[in-house]
């Protein structure tokens, strides 16, 4: 099975994972949050779908605590992915 370049071998995704999650859970702040996002999305999308769907809901959870009271969190990771978000 050749893998693509997008994705990380089961082992490699899982400690990536790991770290993403650990640097995330240090994070203050929106500009905290944003800028580990701006180095972090890249990463995330050579995670394996499981993996990667867990750090989003680790993010989102996140972002849920440092938001803006008047902006919705599904919009806020909208802006910073680019993507509609519907959680």
């Amino acid at each position: 099975m050749q893998l693509s370049p997008s994705n990380l071998p089961p082992e490699r995704s899982a400690e990536l994972l790991d770290l993403l999650l650990s640097e995330l859970a240090v994070q203050e702040g929106s500009e905290g949050l944003l800028a580990w996002t701006k180095v972090s999305l890249p990463l995330k999308n050579t995670l394996l779908e499981a993996d990667a769907r867990a750090l989003e809901a680790a993010y989102v959870k996140k972002l849920e605590e440092t938001a803006l009271p008047d902006i919705d969190p599904a919009e806020q990771l909208g802006r910073v992915t680019g993507r509609t978000v519907s959680i």
